[in-house]
Formats: structure tokens, C-alpha cells, sequence
């Protein structure tokens, strides 16, 4: 959320002002954590991942060995 008043964004445009720089510059993604949830999603054909965080959510991002991008969800048992 600090991160958005640095960028000089509202926060509900975050995504997709990250994704439409990621276009300009050519890169096929941005990865972004600490803002909303966890998810994957596409937007604009750019990938758009947000780990989410490890403190509320216990969410990351994690790559398979087959060079996918996957949402890792801890959940312990207490």
C-alpha cells in the first residue's frame, strides 16, 4: 500500500498500470507481493502474479520444476 502512494497510483489501478509498464518495457510478467491476495491471473497478456503475504494469508508464490508459477497456501494445523 506504501508502495502505491510511491508510484503515485490509486491502489485499484495497481495491476494494471504494473502491467501495461511491463508491456512497454517488453517483459512477459510482474511479480508483485504484500498488496491484496494471492492470484494468478492475465491482464492484457501480461502475467500478473501477487504472492499475497506469509502473515495474514501464509501465501507465496512458488515455480514448479516444470517452469510454471504456482499459489502456495501453508495451512497449520492448530
Amino acid at each position: 500500500k506504501h508502495v502505491c502512494g510511491f508510484v503515485h497510483i490509486d491502489s485499484t489501478d495497481y495491476e494494471e498500470v504494473l502491467s501495461s509498464h511491463a508491456d512497454e518495457k517488453g517483459y512477459d510478467g510482474v511479480i508483485c507481493g504484500h498488496i491484496h491476495h494471492a492470484e494468478i491471473r492475465s491482464i492484457n497478456g501480461i502475467d500478473y502474479l501477487n504472492c499475497g503475504d506469509w502473515v495474514e494469508s501464509c501465501s507465496a508464490i512458488v515455480e514448479t520444476y516444470e517452469g510454471t508459477f504456482e499459489i502456495y497456501e501453508h495451512h497449520q494445523k492448530r
